[in-house]
């Protein structure tokens, strides 16, 4: 590589097209492993990543200044330092001011809902897109608090469940629904896999 000691800011793209879908072991899908030793700093506010495997240190750095806007992970995934796929709030509290947030395979727990109401956020989130979330039921209502807090005027919330409970699935999709019809402007899609 030739970069060496780089200072990245406004954006961070790196797809490689929209026919292509990386397999899990094409060695293209570790370029910004690659680069980010190369890196001086990362304060780059549009972040859209198509087809890498990253662990969570590398998101980190790519994230960690807080003042990411955009922050779109598809078809990637973040695994921590055991191979385990990363807890939300965990990235969430990088985040205070991201707008439009679209994450590959997420894990959620009991303390999540909890968790994200308590985070401090500075934008509003027009764009909330989980690709799949694993883990255990969380608090529907909690979740509730923290999009009612955090949504811009229009949301467009997406999140498909892997391996839930059909009626914690069902419970949060009524909760979400009775929200939607009360304020109008927020496009829901879930969906359930018995993955």
């Amino acid at each position: 590589m030739f970069v060496k000691k780089t200072f990245i800011t406004g954006i961070l793209k790196v797809y490689y097209g929209n026919t292509v879908n990386l397999s899990a072991n094409d060695p293209r899908r570790l370029f910004i492993s690659s680069l980010i030793p190369h890196l001086f700093r990362c304060e780059a506010k549009y972040l859209h990543i198509c087809d890498q495997s990253l662990s969570f240190d590398e998101v980190k750095f790519l994230i960690e200044h807080g003042n990411v806007v955009e922050f779109h992970l598809s078809t990637s995934t973040i695994l921590d330092e055991n191979g385990q796929y990363v807890h939300l709030e965990e990235i969430m509290k990088y985040l205070p001011n991201v707008e439009e947030l679209a994450l590959p395979n997420i894990k959620v727990n009991s303390k999540t809902g909890h968790a994200l109401t308590k985070l401090n956020f500075k934008s509003k989130i027009s764009i909330f897109s989980i690709h799949a979330i694993f883990g255990v039921s969380f608090d529907g209502n909690e979740f509730l608090k923290f999009v009612k807090a955090n949504r811009d005027d229009k949301l467009d919330l997406r999140m498909k469940f892997n391996g839930f409970n059909f009626n914690f699935v069902t419970k949060f999709i009524e909760i979400m629904n009775d929200y939607k019809m009360s304020c109008g402007y927020v496009e829901n899609d879930f969906s359930i896999s018995s993955v």
